[in-house]
């Protein structure tokens, strides 16, 4: 304890006292920050805060933050963060083409306490619901970061966005993750979306760290976590569906409006995990406010079950994916089938009209948090059927629709409760 007010005091002194003040860890010291305070770096040297051999700063809350104005200085920088007195999970980044001097980037590290991640998001943070529709906590480590810009008239870009993260997070047993699969994501306070952009990352399992090669300076935004590829945080899409069709597949996706869109790849796996491209379809207009139909086959679908899922390609290169359809598919056999819902937006009644789905079907309802709102389970098993679901009790928002046959998910739908 003696050690950690030494360092404290010292750095207050500096900071309140020299232009380019440093803070210097020696030895294991710590700085633990508490009561949502600021540690506040007021030189924007890559030296400003320096670690010896050992020592860290404990941050674990989304408001006990490291302010380092590093303006419009270009360099790679590392904020020694730790937890307790030995564990050490630094964030590490590069920075280029910032404008505006007295710009700065606050740091914080947030700590979800339990595997639950909804239970304690972010302030900001409205949703966190994965392409299948449903809460993404256990597909999550249960971990938070802040990496916040402020006063820049444009944004630092960044190279080389390290996270580090702990086993326990992602391994815990309520998790259930493939370590090698953990990618960035980062939350878009503007949109209220995770998906708008998806950086490519490559994560080291033996050195527990998550990267970011490049950031464009227009994606940068305060809220990141790590979550296993095959979940990834939601993806606005109209619709996107996929139906067995003799040694065919064919699949169809709308969109509602495209903005600086190139071309669309369609994705299949056997395993959820491993995708391969196998078709691509160019935008029938880059640029669109009104609704556009695609169309396209798969020739050599896989026999047997399938994951198609479709990735939207913008001409700068970012790349967003959809929900993944799940098909299981005969050859010789002709199994078309759909989903339509109607009307959407909706008041009191919603209509789902399944059409070629033969067994056993659920039909649930989750809020853009991943709370379970209704479930009904149709008690026909023939593949032509229609349901009303009374959702009038619903509050006025958005929900999502899910369908599962079987057990097992078909489809999700996007719905706007009136």
């Amino acid at each position: 304890m003696k050690k950690i007010l030494q360092i404290i005091l010292l750095t207050s002194f500096a900071l309140n006292t020299f232009a380019q003040a440093r803070l210097i860890l020696n030895n294991g010291g710590i700085v633990n920050i508490t009561n949502s305070a600021f540690v506040v770096i007021d030189n924007p040297a890559t030296n400003a805060i320096t670690r010896n051999t050992s020592g860290h700063i404990i941050s674990e809350g989304e408001f006990n933050r490291v302010k380092w104005n590093i303006g419009t200085t270009a360099g790679t920088y590392v904020v020694p963060f730790g937890i307790g007195t030995s564990e050490y999970l630094p964030v590490t980044l590069s920075t280029s083409a910032a404008v505006g001097a007295s710009g700065s980037l606050t740091f914080a590290m947030y700590p979800v306490g339990s595997w639950l991640n909804t239970s304690n998001l972010p302030t900001p943070v409205t949703n966190f619901v994965n392409n299948y529709g449903a809460n993404n906590s256990a597909f999550a480590v249960d971990r938070f970061w802040r990496i916040e810009p402020t006063a820049y008239t444009t944004k630092p870009a960044l190279s080389n966005l390290q996270f580090t993260y702990r086993d326990a997070e992602w391994s815990v047993a309520s998790n259930s993750i493939t370590e090698a699969n953990l990618i960035a994501q980062r939350y878009n306070g503007t949109t209220n979306s995770w998906d708008d952009y998806m950086p490519g990352t490559a994560t080291s399992t033996g050195a527990n760290i998550s990267a970011v090669a490049t950031l464009p300076s227009a994606e940068l935004f305060t809220w990141w976590t790590l979550v296993d590829n095959r979940f990834i945080l939601p993806i606005e899409l109209t619709a996107f569906n996929a139906i067995c069709d003799g040694n065919t597949v064919k699949l169809n996706w709308q969109t509602a409006s495209e903005s600086n869109n190139n071309y669309f790849e369609i994705e299949r796996s056997s395993d959820a995990v491993n995708f391969t491209s196998v078709l691509k379809v160019n935008s029938q207009n880059s640029n669109s406010t009104t609704t556009l139909n695609y169309n396209a086959i798969d020739n050599e679908p896989i026999n047997g079950k399938s994951y198609y899922r479709l990735k939207q390609v913008d001409f700068d290169g970012k790349f967003s994916y959809s929900s993944i359809v799940v098909l299981n598919c005969t050859a010789n056999i002709s199994t078309p089938a759909s989903v339509a819902i109607y009307p959407n937006p909706v008041t009191d009644n919603l209509s789902v009209n399944i059409k070629g789905l033969s067994g056993k079907k659920r039909l649930m309802i989750y809020d853009v948090i991943g709370q379970e709102m209704s479930s009904k389970i149709i008690g026909s098993t023939d593949a032509n059927v229609q349901e009303m679901i009374d959702v009038s009790s619903l509050a006025k928002a958005s929900y999502i629709l899910r369908i599962d046959v079987d057990n097992e998910l078909y489809q999700v739908i996007k719905f706007v409760k009136n």
